[in-house]
């Protein structure tokens, strides 16, 4: 997980043991396996955000029981220090720099984590097929819980699902229509019947574009219909929305 292009170094991880017999629970693998599940701790003075190999972010950790873990920990504002279980394994993190270890966790547990010390929390070793299940979980899109994180969210699907390449936010000179200020205006169907821009013609515009095509307009507009979910429509509808009262 570490960044493509990062300049960073990659010092060998040696979890110290603070002078105690560490926790019996946790086994530090070394060599590493050649075999691991990976997972990216970034840490800061807030607490730390944890990455999944498939991309996903939470702010708690779990690994799977009994199965080899890489941990890749880094910092983002400061020297750290982080703190696995009782007696805790202890690591030292700096910005710029990149730490790994590889662990096991035999048995499903849960146990004491500071991350970074002073900060504590609880990090959880579950059975194989409920990390599997949780990192699925993870994967999916979050339901927008303000109308600013709605906004955002549309926002980030006009960029990440193409619209942007037809779509500007202002002027006329991309392929499609402009979204700035078309919400409210009134467009023609293909009949030439006038039709006023809403939450309904959006959703159809979206799922099935050609049952609203301007008349003369290129067919291009492909149909999101599987592709976006309802949180994703409501967001993306929103975002459109937004742009009437912007100047």
């Amino acid at each position: 997980m570490q960044p493509a292009g990062a300049r960073a170094a990659i010092a060998a991880m040696a979890l110290a043991a603070c002078g105690k017999t560490p926790d019996p629970r946790i086994e530090v693998l070394s060599p590493p396996p050649l075999k691991s599940v990976e997972i990216q701790i970034d840490v800061a003075a807030t607490g730390c955000t944890v990455t999944h190999q498939n991309g996903a972010h939470a702010r708690d950790l779990r690994i799977p029981a009994d199965t080899p873990t890489r941990l890749v920990l880094t910092s983002r504002d400061g020297d750290h220090d982080v703190s696995l279980g009782s007696p805790p394994l202890r690591q030292h993190v700096e910005p710029s720099v990149y730490e790994f270890a590889a662990i096991r966790v035999h048995a499903p547990a849960t146990l004491p984590l500071e991350c970074p010390d002073g900060v504590a929390a609880d990090f959880e070793a579950v059975p194989y097929d409920d990390y599997v299940a949780y990192l699925v979980d993870l994967a999916k899109p979050a339901t927008p819980q303000t109308p600013a994180e709605q906004l955002a969210l549309g926002r980030s699907l006009y960029e990440r699902k193409g619209c942007i390449e037809c779509h500007a936010l202002a002027g006329s000179s991309h392929a499609g229509l402009s979204l700035r200020g078309l919400w409210g205006a009134t467009v023609a169907l293909p009949d030439g019947t006038p039709r006023t821009v809403d939450a309904a013609y959006v959703r159809t515009w979206l799922v099935a574009p050609q049952v609203v095509a301007r008349p003369g307009a290129p067919s291009t507009m492909p149909s999101y219909e599987g592709q976006l979910t309802e949180v994703e429509l409501a967001a993306l509808t929103a975002f459109i929305a937004s742009l009437a009262a912007t100047p």
